[in-house]
């Protein structure tokens, strides 16, 4: 009889689906609180990766270096929007921009939360987003909030204006 197995299969699916709940809780309550850091509004959900997005593209490829010079596979799942993708544009002979996507292709990354993910896994993920994080500052102007490199604070070219964002995220300095 196939009930004793499909009833295990069962059990592990729900063992790992709270698994997975569990890290994904850990990453929202553990990671940086930044603007420019955005986690899920919920963390009750079994993520089959836990999504983050992180407004400064600058910051985003810095994390993700060093997360992968620690061994961690931080993912980011599209470098571009989809119709803009070389072997998709041919057959979705689309040219519009989309800045939505745009925007997240561009700001979108995701972590694990498979099983094999241990607690000093995620310790070290959250070093490298604290280490990669606290390289930046907060400069204020009078147009809003600004976040700025400090190795070259008059180089504006990758700063970000988060002042349309920061009302969007509901964030309060």
């Amino acid at each position: 009889s196939s009930g004793p197995i499909i009833e295990g299969l069962l059990e592990s699916l729900e063992n790992d689906k709270k698994g997975r709940m569990a890290r994904s809780q850990w990453y929202n309550k553990k990671l940086p609180e930044t603007p420019i850091l955005r986690k899920p509004p919920y963390s009750t959900y079994p993520f089959h990766r836990y999504p983050l997005l992180i407004e400064d593209r600058l910051a985003r490829d810095s994390i993700m270096k060093e997360l992968k010079s620690i061994g961690i596979s931080g993912t980011l799942f599209y470098p571009c929007p989809l119709n803009e993708l070389p072997g998709l544009c041919d057959i979705l002979q689309d040219n519009r921009t989309y800045p939505n996507a745009k925007r997240l292709s561009n700001s979108l990354i995701t972590l694990p939360v498979h099983e094999g993910v241990t607690l000093r896994d995620m310790h070290n993920i959250k070093s490298v987003f604290q280490n990669v994080l606290k390289a930046w500052r907060w400069s204020f102007s009078v147009h809003g909030v600004v976040w700025v490199n400090p190795t070259n604070p008059t180089d504006t070219t990758n700063s970000v204006n988060l002042s349309e964002s920061l009302k969007s995220w509901d964030y309060q300095l």
